[in-house]
């Protein structure tokens, strides 16, 4: 049996620098959306859901299907720790839970990075318990 060819990582610079800049131009952007007013007082987790993917339909990094805006809906629908203040509502109308345009705005400023370190807080939280 021959030796394995060992990998040679090939580092193109142009590369890294237009990655780099894609990643400050994403942040950038994520700023301005999170910081743009909002024209209503209060929100419906639907409403506050749209905000935050801006699209109905959304693409799965790992799979690379197009899934339906009505699945990210579900997934906060049963998992309280990724919606708005962890899932305390600031209000209800018309039996409806909602949150104020405040609490909206700060929820949209999270990554989905720092919502999934909420769900890994109160998992270690319920397992102490």
């Amino acid at each position: 049996m021959s030796d394995p060819v060992p990998l040679v990582t090939v580092e193109i610079p142009i590369l890294a620098e237009i990655c780099a800049r894609l990643g400050h131009i994403e942040a950038r952007l994520s700023e301005l959306e999170a910081g743009a007013s909002l024209s209503q007082e209060w929100y419906t987790l639907r409403q506050a859901a749209r905000l935050k993917r801006g699209i109905e339909l959304r693409r799965n990094n790992k799979t690379g299907e197009i899934q339906p805006f009505d699945s990210f809906l579900s997934t906060l629908r049963s998992n309280p720790h990724l919606q708005p203040r962890n899932g305390v509502p600031d209000g209800h109308q018309g039996g409806v839970v909602v949150w104020h345009r405040l609490s909206v705005q700060e929820w949209l400023r999270l990554r989905d990075e720092d919502l999934k370190a909420r769900i890994g807080a109160s998992i270690q939280k319920k397992e102490l318990a």
